[in-house]
């Protein structure tokens, strides 16, 4: 199914947003794009983004299709010194939501664990990067 044409990119976003929500809870703090947030000062959080990177036509005719492709990436951070269990636990589990999966019209690929590493003097990162299509007809 394809997204709504003339709102793909809230459409995608919405649909990213549904699926990440999914598993959202469990203890993680989550920051998502354009809102308000405070990180924790010793606990385990997340950063949900979203970005829509190139799109092409795919299809030319009476309707036109264009499929716009783009990634989700969980940014992961538990503080320094606290072990990497949580953190690569919970990077399996989102890994495991998105990977190969189609819901809202947006096709799911298969994600990628990186470990970033330290960030500043507080905390551990590991990224998760969702990589996706959505076609919109019009």
């Amino acid at each position: 199914m394809p997204v709504t044409p003339l709102q793909a990119a809230e459409t995608i976003h919405n649909a990213a947003r549904t699926r990440y929500n999914l598993i959202a809870a469990d203890g993680w703090v989550v920051q998502y794009d354009n809102a308000p947030f405070e990180p924790p000062d010793n606990s385990k959080w997340v950063q949900w983004h979203i970005e829509i990177g190139n799109s092409q036509l795919v299809q030319f005719g009476q309707s036109r299709t264009y499929r716009h492709f783009g990634e989700a990436t969980a940014s992961l951070f538990v503080p320094i010194e606290s072990g990497d269990r949580d953190i690569l636990r919970r990077a399996d589990v989102i890994a495991a939501v998105f990977r190969n999966t189609t819901a809202d019209g947006v096709h799911w690929r298969v994600p990628t664990v990186r470990s970033i590493g330290q960030q500043g003097q507080k905390w551990w990162r590991v990224n998760v990067v969702c990589p996706f299509f959505a076609d919109e007809i019009q």
